[in-house]
């Protein structure tokens, strides 16, 4: 339902989707999840500092990116999602074990978006031809 939604507000109220309790729900859901990795993070650092997340977007979108979402539209999957978020960690994980700078992390990062979109992009043209 939050794909069709998310494609066409009035497609979705004609097809009988009731927007407002399905927008809700989203909302709460994404709001509690948010939540409890807040807790778990300052657990994990044993301090709470509001600036703490800032900078992880970019993996989320990596990480969404590798999972097979397209950056230039369409559908993806929770189950891709987070195959994507566990490629992206064990990717963090390893650029910490090899003492890998942070900037060059970031630098890494972007290039394997980059790559990522490379690839959906090739893989698109293949598919429309």
């Amino acid at each position: 339902h939050i794909f069709a939604i998310g494609s066409n507000d009035e497609a979705a109220r004609l097809s009988g989707i009731n927007l407002p309790v399905v927008r809700t729900m989203a909302y709460t859901l994404g709001s509690t999840f948010a939540a409890i990795a807040g807790v778990l993070y300052a657990a994990r650092v044993n301090s709470g500092n509001p600036t703490a997340g800032g900078g992880y977007e970019g993996n989320a979108v990596v990480a969404t990116v590798l999972g097979g979402t397209s950056m230039a539209g369409g559908h993806g999957s929770i189950s891709a999602a987070v195959i994507g978020a566990i490629l992206m960690t064990l990717l963090q994980n390893g650029f910490n074990l090899m003492n890998v700078n942070t900037n060059y992390q970031m630098i890494l990062t972007g290039v394997i978006l980059i790559i990522s979109v490379i690839v959906d992009r090739i893989r698109r043209e293949k598919a429309m031809s």
